[in-house]
């Protein structure tokens, strides 16, 4: 099993690799054009909520009601093996690649990785969600819960896969957002997380990665 995720992760290193050979010139120069502490200082002072924030809290409503309706496979079940160990080799590996092509990208994807990490960390502690699978309810809450079956809310792939795909997506083609949508819809089929999960999981990587790619100034 964990043989396919090491294969997964490399496929999509490879696919990267192509993209930007195909896409973009590669830099004359290896070195950083920008400070890295400022660029997190910017970055950082410039969070915010996004309006899809909002106009997601539906899906609460929805939750038990997708659940049944969504069919239970495993289809792409090995990526129930992905652990924060997988995100950040692949957050690192993508980096890697993109650097000679456009460091500031590469950057981005490091940065907001990391933030969305933390972020992502500190709500599922918090918030303590029942998982599907525990046939608890979409509203049963273990608060300040360190057991995995009560840390649902957001969803950890959802969210760490959109953090590192955001970026490549708005600097190298659309058809990268395919990646993180992959691994969030897997999310919902495997019964790992209700749909609101995925949402904000979704929400919170897109949003911080967006944000950061927004403030590159390419010079």
């Amino acid at each position: 099993m964990r043989n396919r995720v090491l294969c997964t992760l490399l496929a999509l290193v490879l696919f990267s690799l192509t993209t930007c050979f195909a896409d973009v010139q590669q830099n004359s120069s290896f070195s950083l054009t920008f400070s890295p502490i400022d660029e997190v200082k910017t970055d950082i002072l410039s969070l915010r909520l996004e309006d899809g924030f909002l106009y997601a809290l539906p899906t609460f409503l929805i939750d038990d009601t997708v659940r049944k309706i969504v069919p239970k496979s495993d289809f792409l079940g090995f990526l129930n093996d992905f652990e924060t160990t997988h995100f950040v080799a692949m957050a690192i590996l993508t980096a890697a690649i993109i650097y000679p092509f456009d460091s500031y990208t590469a950057f981005t994807v490091l940065e907001s990785f990391s933030v969305t990490a933390a972020i992502t960390g500190a709500i599922k502690y918090s918030v303590g969600r029942a998982r599907p699978y525990e046939n608890l309810g979409p509203y049963h809450f273990a608060f300040l819960s360190s057991n995995y079956d009560f840390q649902s809310f957001p969803s950890g792939h959802s969210a760490l896969a959109w953090s590192i795909f955001t970026p490549v997506a708005q600097r190298f083609g659309e058809q990268w957002y395919l990646v993180p949508t992959i691994f969030s819809a897997q999310r919902l089929w495997a019964d790992q997380h209700w749909l609101s999960d995925v949402v904000y999981g979704g929400l919170i990587g897109w949003s911080v990665a967006n944000t950061f790619e927004q403030n590159v100034d390419r010079k």
